[in-house]
């Protein structure tokens, strides 16, 4: 059986350059509406299409990754690089939506990256955020 043409799945664990597991990678197959996120353990599985190749690996804060995948090697863990340049700006919306910024209808505080760094080190996005500006509730 030619395994181009067959459905096959895909797991692993996403992890940080510090071995910390990535909650909520974006784990996508390239060029279709196939995707999932990892969980708490920074493990996802994912079913990929016949005839597709690619896993696209994408987190806010860190630079995206792909990699070549086949029915052949059914686990696939990452190691996903901080890019600090790749964040510019972030909107945290208490409507579970994302919007641009000229396009926001509520209140928007802007917290620079300096506010962000220096304080503590924290594993997460939001744990960044997290007392920084008083009016937002930040819940995990």
């Amino acid at each position: 059986m030619n395994t181009s043409f067959a459905q096959f799945d895909v797991s692993g664990t996403v992890q940080s350059a510090g071995g910390e597991p990535l909650v909520g990678v974006t784990v996508a197959v390239k060029n279709t509406n196939v995707g999932t996120a990892t969980d708490i353990d920074g493990k996802y599985v994912i079913q990929v299409p016949p005839g597709s190749t690619t896993l696209v690996y994408s987190y806010i804060g860190y630079r995206n990754e792909e990699r070549e995948v086949s029915g052949s090697n059914s686990v696939l863990n990452v190691v996903l690089e901080e890019s600090a340049s790749e964040l510019d700006e972030v909107i945290v919306s208490g409507l579970a939506t994302t919007v641009k910024r000229s396009n926001a209808a509520n209140a928007v505080a802007q917290i620079s990256a300096k506010e962000l760094t220096g304080i503590t080190t924290q594993s997460t996005f939001d744990a960044a955020l997290y007392g920084i500006n008083r009016s937002s509730f930040i819940s995990t």
